[in-house]
């Protein structure tokens, strides 16, 4: 099962995600408030995210997270604190570009995020779950 989690301006693209994926997704996204959304991170078996609050989130409540930096770096001291954990990250000339990442990009190709692939991110999952499982 997955999860969809956001505030209110993720609600839209969601959405969208949600209604075209053959998945069966379950879209919370803009309908949790704070202390449900850390139930619910704390429920989960695995975390995607961008470098964002529900990182550390996961990290507190010990879930495995797969953190996608784009135009931000670990290096800032962003990054999960608790293993397991990984990093996907794209080496480029322009990143990073901000301490907390820009909306648009400066180079306007966005390719620290568009270069990381769906399928590196469930390969991460599917690593990090396994970990889990042998612990």
């Amino acid at each position: 099962q997955v999860v969809l989690l956001g505030d209110e301006s993720d609600a839209r693209v969601c959405a969208e995600v949600s209604e075209k994926s053959k998945a069966g997704l379950f879209n919370l996204a803009g309908r949790t408030s704070l202390p449900e959304l850390f139930g619910v991170i704390s429920s989960l078996d695995a975390l995607v995210s961008n470098d964002s609050a529900p990182v550390h989130v996961a990290s507190a409540f010990g879930v495995p997270a797969v953190v996608i930096f784009g135009p931000t770096s670990p290096k800032f001291g962003f990054g999960p604190w608790r293993n397991p954990s990984r990093v996907l990250e794209k080496e480029l000339a322009c990143r990073p570009c901000h301490h907390h990442g820009p909306r648009e990009c400066p180079e306007v190709h966005f390719r620290c995020m568009k270069d990381i692939s769906a399928g590196e991110v469930a390969e991460a999952v599917r690593q990090l779950v396994l970990e889990k499982k042998r612990v």
